[in-house]
């Protein structure tokens, strides 16, 4: 048999000695040059930037990365920005608050402070109702009798009570015994109440 000798195309002659030997040595160089320490990439690009086609894609590219970027920080501001506005919102509201909290303080400290001087006003008089009771017992005390019995049945009940709750017993006994038997047991009656 013979052998036939078959002849490459003009295509295949061009892919076999031309582009796949230059693809090869490209791809060679550029793992060889990362090896290396070489940034290839940003080589390329600005490389790319000179060249007048290429320049305006690498340039929309970049430009696209700038706008995101943009978008994202405008949207992070705005995001701040709402925050810092509800910040504010509740800033004002707990002043409020706190100015509320603030007059009803006052308010009360005032009221404590009247009370305060009731009950020393109460105290006192409570202390001199005292000091006049005293006075009347020890009054009636160093009356006769007679004449307390005479003058006791004429007084309210009340004070009537106070004065002989506080009389010694022999001298309350004189005095009952001066009195109408209607007048000794009403007075009776309230001592025993």
């Amino acid at each position: 048999m013979e052998a036939v000798d078959k002849g490459y195309s003009k295509i295949q002659s061009f892919f076999f000695l031309i582009l796949i030997p230059i693809l090869f040595t490209v791809i060679l160089s550029l793992v060889l040059m990362q090896v290396a320490g070489i940034n290839v990439l940003s080589h390329a690009t600005e490389i790319g930037q000179r060249i007048p086609g290429i320049s305006s894609l690498i340039t929309d590219e970049s430009e696209k990365e700038q706008q995101i970027i943009e978008e994202r920080l405008n949207k992070n501001i705005d995001n701040l920005n709402s925050k810092l506005e509800e910040k504010e919102e509740a800033i004002l509201e707990l002043e409020g608050i706190i100015a509320t909290k603030d007059s009803e303080l006052t308010t009360l400290n005032q009221e404590l402070k009247k009370l305060k001087f009731d009950l020393a006003e109460t105290k006192q008089e409570q202390l001199s109702q005292s000091k006049t009771d005293e006075e009347m017992t020890k009054l009636y005390e160093m009356m006769t009798a007679k004449k307390a019995a005479l003058i006791i049945p004429n007084l309210d009940d009340i004070e009537a009570k106070k004065i002989l709750s506080s009389i010694k017993t022999d001298k309350l006994a004189a005095i009952l015994e001066k009195m109408t038997p209607e007048d000794a047991a009403r007075i009776t009656k309230l001592l025993a109440e």
